[in-house]
């Protein structure tokens, strides 16, 4: 698996390479090698919170976004330390309501995708929700968020349309942290590629990878940074 993988990225033309066995970017001092005047920074799938992220731009306003009202005291708890907002809201690439199923026993793991064979359990205990959805763009016009921008997304296979409705946004943006899948988690979802050359495109480049989740791997949690 792990030449799969880097096969894939060489095609690409990234060359991935181990610095140590227990390496994990996700630490603060790590995500301040990337950026550093950081204003905004936008946590989409904030759930219960991304610690690091934070603590990496103590000074920053931090928006945290989750399509479930379920998280709303976890996000206001983190609001007593940190300046920003929380919006209880989906992000897509327009301004919608789509149907998400919510996992009971695992909210983290909700989805506005079907699960296939290889990560579904099949004993997920699901209900649905109509909840609504918006862009990043309509949001930066709405809220006029300050530049530079820091940008999470965690949306279980739904990241690569966070993306698309994210054009202006993206404009400002320093870096972006993004739960990529690697292998076909979602019934029409994206794969890696596809998501990597959306980045390219809008300008970004894969400059680190700050965790590799499951065996087979299952998503990578990329850090993407804006071409200079």
């Amino acid at each position: 698996m792990k030449k799969i993988i880097k096969k894939a990225f060489t095609r690409l033309g990234y060359d991935i390479r181990r610095i140590k066995p227990e390496y994990s970017g996700w630490n603060a001092s790590n995500l301040r090698n990337f950026a550093t005047d950081i204003k905004t920074c936008v946590d989409i799938g904030a759930g219960y919170g991304t610690k690091e992220l934070y603590k990496a731009f103590p000074d920053a306003f931090h928006v945290l976004i989750d399509p479930l009202e379920e998280y709303k005291p976890s996000l206001a708890n983190i609001l007593k330390e940190y300046k920003g907002q929380y919006l209880i809201t989906a992000i897509g690439s327009q301004d919608t309501t789509l149907t998400l199923s919510i996992e009971q026993n695992s909210l983290t793991r909700s989805s506005f995708n079907k699960r296939t064979e290889l990560t579904s359990t099949g004993k997920e205990i699901l209900r649905t929700r109509e909840v609504p959805i918006t862009t990043l763009d309509t949001l930066l016009e709405e809220y006029k968020f300050q530049p530079p921008f820091g940008l999470k997304i965690d949306t279980e296979g739904f990241e690569l349309e966070v993306i698309r409705g994210a054009s202006h946004f993206l404009q400002n943006t320093e870096f972006v942290i993004a739960e990529v899948s690697y292998n076909k988690r979602f019934e029409e979802s994206y794969r890696f590629p596809e998501f990597a050359e959306k980045m390219r495109q809008a300008g970004f480049y894969l400059c680190d990878i700050l965790k590799v989740v499951g065996k087979p791997t299952l998503f990578l949690d990329c850090m993407f940074k804006k071409f200079r």
